[in-house]
């Protein structure tokens, strides 16, 4: 007992001075965010575009903002404001070419105010028109992700997406390589241990609301913990993007996960997160699955396991992968504790995970029982009509796979 106190509260210490480390890497990643963000704003504020405002402390050396007196004295006028007609539901994000034309391609709502363009339907790229380059949310401010201008030539501003790995997948998503590169070299040094804990261990607990475990919690999650940026690692890899160190920092994720990995009656699961006290003993305090969602659930993890499989070629990991995900939908305790249709952990995010699951998987998997299971489960009467927990998201798992909509989820 006096070994094990002592090696907790060696831990402990160890938890405490890689918190005043980590608070210093954070601090400069905000420096390092806000620098670029600046450089963003100063190329694209000004950027021939009409519809965006002068700005006098973003223009580059030798760049002029439009001036709006004399726009208005040719001719031109004020804009008009409120609502204009448009297109509903239809989005477009254009990116320069190197010949100079515009690649239009379509995009997925992920929240209200803000846009992903799909990846893999962009098709050639095409000249715009004036028609078309004045659709609803037709132009984008080259990569700034914060501020659109739509149609009616007002700038709508979204909220900044929270977490480098999201900042990964939107960078991704839009080719941006040389950003992409710094989130991966990132997410690398992410994996190092630090006295005798991994690099991604967290000092809080799980909840917002609730107290947490003493010295903090290892997240298991896909849309909370490592499992998130192990599967931008292996999407990464999957599409010949590299840094140093990339595939060990995938397999050390592997191996973590192998070691809290447990055995069901037909497959796997892993807890959700572990504690200080459940690296101690060398067991979970949870006893086993609970439910199968997207976020935390056995389908999150499963889909980052075939993921990073497939990007290490690792054939045993990949059938491990699957085998879990088949036996977690074939358990009808597990299933019955999705009371809700959402993204985030209700049915449709099962159904979207299944999908991109069950097109890679090398045994088939069916996916009719749970496109049924979602259809039969209804929406609380206050549902919102958000993407992750409401119906945009649950509408959107019916529709299926056509486009990469579900790239946000870090599902493709």
């Amino acid at each position: 007992m006096v070994a094990r106190a002592g090696l907790i509260e060696q831990l402990r210490a160890g938890i405490a001075e890689r918190e005043e480390r980590l608070a210093g890497q954070e601090r400069r990643v905000e420096e390092l965010a806000a620098e670029v963000d600046r450089l963003r704003r100063a190329g694209s504020r000004n950027s021939g575009n009409p519809s965006l405002p002068p700005s006098s402390d973003g223009v580059l050396p030798g760049r002029v903002g439009p001036n709006r007196a004399e726009r208005r004295a040719a001719g031109g006028g004020k804009k008009k404001r409120g609502k204009q007609p448009g297109r509903t539901g239809g989005r477009w994000l254009g990116g320069r070419t190197r010949t100079g034309s515009r690649r239009i391609f379509r995009s997925g709502c992920v929240t209200v105010g803000c846009r992903w363009p799909g990846r893999g339907r962009r098709g050639s790229p095409v000249r715009t028109s004036p028609t078309m380059s004045n659709r609803p949310g037709s132009t984008v401010t080259q990569h700034d992700l914060y501020r659109v201008v739509c149609g009616c030539g007002r700038r709508h501003v979204a909220a900044r997406p929270g977490g480098v790995t999201g900042l990964g997948v939107v960078a991704r998503r839009l080719d941006d390589l040389d950003l992409l590169r710094e989130v991966l070299a990132y997410l690398v040094l992410l994996t190092e241990p630090i006295d005798g804990l991994p690099g991604w261990w967290c000092p809080h607990g799980p909840s917002r609301t609730k107290a947490g475990p003493p010295g903090g919690h290892g997240n298991h999650g896909i849309a909370h913990g490592i499992t998130g940026p192990a599967a931008l690692l292996a999407l990464a890899l999957l599409d010949g993007v590299r840094v140093d160190g990339q595939e060990q920092a995938l397999r050390t994720i592997c191996q973590w996960l192998d070691t809290w990995r447990r055995p069901a009656s037909e497959g796997s699961w892993w807890p959700e997160f572990v504690t200080l006290d459940d690296l101690d003993c060398g067991e979970p305090r949870q006893r086993g699955p609970l439910r199968p969602s997207w976020c935390y659930g056995a389908p999150g993890i499963a889909r980052t396991q075939q993921l990073a499989a497939r990007a290490l070629g690792d054939t045993t990991r990949e059938h491990l992968a699957e085998t879990a995900f088949a036996a977690c939908i074939r358990d009808p305790a597990q299933l019955a504790r999705l009371t809700e249709p959402g993204l985030c952990h209700g049915t449709a995010g099962l159904l979207a995970t299944a999908r991109r699951i069950a097109a890679d998987a090398r045994t088939p998997i069916a996916l009719a029982p749970l496109l049924r299971l979602h259809q039969d489960t209804a929406a609380a009467a206050d549902a919102s009509p958000g993407f992750l927990d409401g119906s945009a998201g649950a509408e959107l798992a019916v529709a299926g796979t056509t486009t990469s909509w579900d790239a946000c989820l870090l599902l493709c």
